[in-house]
């Protein structure tokens, strides 16, 4: 895998900085309200 191509999925999920997600993901206060 070319990890210097910028692939749609690696914005979904970075191999590289998993910890990312948390940015696209909706944040945590909202999930505990729902």
């Amino acid at each position: 895998m070319n990890t210097h191509r910028v692939d749609p999925a690696d914005h979904e999920l970075p191999p590289t900085q998993p910890l990312d997600i948390t940015a696209y993901l909706p944040d945590p206060r909202d999930e505990a309200s729902c």
